[in-house]
């Protein structure tokens, strides 16, 4: 990255994503030092900036595909787009995309972006998500959820966030983040 910052006219990295945030860390098992995995955290272009949106998917595709050949691969972050656009408009078709069961069946996203309600929390875009290779090293033990519930959230009354207690998404927003925290549980398959 700093060869190309110093000169962009020769672009020697493997990927060019646009904004250039993406990391690409690799974890291995404590106790099975063979058994390795990625990890890769993203944060995209925002919604309205289709043309340079698209071309990161494209990117993350790239990466998706080379990776998962190695080893197992997940993918995380802001991607914003949609669930249902992520599924539809990627080449990521033979990966988990936020999980396998229930909710994540069909097309459906968990929203994860607050709106700037000052009278509640709301939420209004399902753009964070985690995709997953399909692989032998892992299984998914918790779908995609908010850290704050395991149900399907479209709103909360209020947050507690160490002390701070968060009662509309304008405050969270300005005091914390526009985006309500995911996870999602694997389970190390024997």
């Amino acid at each position: 990255m700093l060869a190309y910052k110093q000169n962009k006219q020769e672009d020697i990295r493997k990927f060019k994503f646009i904004k250039n945030n993406e990391q690409i860390l690799e974890f291995k098992h404590i106790d099975k030092p063979t058994k390795t995995f990625y990890i890769i955290n993203i944060h995209l272009p925002a919604p309205d900036e289709n043309e340079k949106k698209n071309y990161e998917i494209g990117e993350i595709a790239k990466v998706y595909a080379i990776y998962k050949r190695k080893v197992p691969v997940i993918i995380a972050g802001d991607f914003n787009i949609s669930r249902k656009e992520l599924i539809r408009g990627s080449n990521l078709s033979d990966a988990i995309i936020d999980g396998n069961k229930g909710k994540y069946i069909d097309e459906w996203g968990q929203k994860t972006t607050v709106n700037q309600s000052k009278k509640e929390i709301r939420l209004k875009s399902d753009y964070d998500h985690f995709i997953i290779s399909n692989n032998s090293l892992f299984s998914i033990s918790e779908q995609m959820h908010h850290v704050f519930s395991k149900d399907k959230k479209e709103g909360y009354e209020q947050l507690k966030i160490g002390k701070e207690i968060y009662t509309n998404s304008y405050d969270y927003h300005r005091g914390l983040s526009d985006h309500i925290p995911i996870m999602i549980k694997l389970k190390f398959v024997d």
